[in-house]
């Protein structure tokens, strides 16, 4: 009793100690085990947390209280499945317990699992309906799926049950982004930080909302304010190189653009958006190199090909320029924007009637 008080102060060396004490006098004892466990997992000291249950032997290692324990302490050590299986067996004997469901819906999350997810979501809004975490959940696989209308209601459902919960803040703004609401993602991120100002994600959400505003110079803040708190990131690269493009600011773009390349090398997008800064620089070149790399990539995306013709009509590359307007056109099809751009790549290289017959034929196309 006097180690549940002191956890209950957040006092966990001597919470432990008394544990400690109540084992020596009871070590069949399961719910000392299972309490000495979570004191630990409050304190994050997980290593001492996995030798408490070591000590649950026997028919103590199937009481249901160190089953939720374990559970927990195998979700923070990142072995989900394990987890699963004792949240799994947990709720057989506490079917209403708090943290065995909660953790469960985090297990199958982590696993992929997200059908599994939304249905114990479901179940468990019915058995614990103030519980913010699963709609918190149910709005992670929607926005998963693209679901975001469905994502902005979850993430609402969440608040409405916590108004104090900065994630579910910074989830709905970044689902609000993604439906390019940046006026209203912008709130929510603002009022995340009103809530915990060290809120490294939502620092980053309120840049990527101040690019969709066309706000450069003070998405340009809140990347610095993300990276101090976060670290660097090849998300906080992207947001620096999207806000020094908007400013025209081409050489800083094309450095930020590289540093989130070494966090992300086989995203091709990321090279194709360098290789366009480069040649917005006129440094042609060095965008065919760098839409090079792209193609080995994504040898199949109309878009690189259409790029390189691009390139090559400004070094006045004739039969390169012809050679990549046919590839663009034989992989994009019919499309207007592929039309359009080996259209501008002839157009550049002066020849106005190949340049017109393109444009001509994307009035029409999809």
């Amino acid at each position: 009793a006097l180690g549940d008080l002191y956890t209950a102060t957040h006092e966990y060396t001597r919470a432990l100690a008394s544990y400690d004490r109540a084992h020596q006098i009871a070590p069949t004892n399961a719910i000392v085990v299972a309490n000495a466990a979570n004191a630990a997992i409050e304190a994050r000291q997980f290593p001492v947390a996995g030798q408490w249950l070591a000590l649950a032997t026997g028919a103590m290692a199937d009481e249901p209280h160190v089953l939720v324990e374990k559970e927990r302490y195998l979700f923070h050590i990142g072995k989900y499945e394990e987890a699963a299986v004792a949240g799994e067996r947990a709720l057989e004997k506490l079917p209403k317990d708090r943290n065995a469901s909660v953790y469960l819906a985090y297990d199958y999350y982590n696993l992929g699992r997200y059908d599994d997810v939304l249905t114990l979501a479901d179940k468990y809004d019915n058995i614990l309906p103030k519980e913010p975490n699963f709609p918190l959940l149910e709005g992670h696989v929607h926005r998963q799926s693209q679901l975001l209308d469905e994502a902005v209601d979850d993430y609402t459902r969440a608040l409405e049950r916590d108004p104090k919960s900065a994630d579910s803040y910074v989830n709905r703004g970044y689902a609000l982004n993604d439906m390019q609401n940046a006026e209203q993602a912008a709130q929510d991120f603002q009022t995340a930080l009103q809530i915990n100002p060290n809120n490294g994600t939502a620092h980053l959400g309120l840049a990527f909302s101040d690019l969709q505003l066309h706000h450069g110079k003070d998405a340009l803040a809140q990347t610095a304010l993300a990276e101090k708190i976060m670290g660097e990131s090849g998300a906080t690269h992207l947001a620096g190189a999207t806000a020094y493009r908007q400013q025209r600011l081409l050489a800083q773009a094309e450095r930020e653009y590289v540093a989130a390349i070494k966090f992300a090398p086989d995203d091709y997008k990321l090279r194709l958006a360098l290789a366009d800064t480069q040649y917005y620089e006129r440094r042609y070149t060095k965008a065919l190199a760098t839409l090079a790399d792209a193609l080995t990539l994504d040898p199949n995306d109309p878009l690189i090909y259409a790029q390189m013709a691009h390139a090559h009509a400004e070094l006045h590359h004739r039969d390169e320029t012809m050679r990549y307007v046919q590839l663009a056109e034989k992989t994009g099809g019919e499309r207007s924007a592929i039309l359009l751009d080996t259209g501008d790549a002839l157009l550049t290289l002066g020849d106005r009637d190949g340049a017109m017959a393109r444009f001509t034929r994307a009035l029409d196309a999809p």
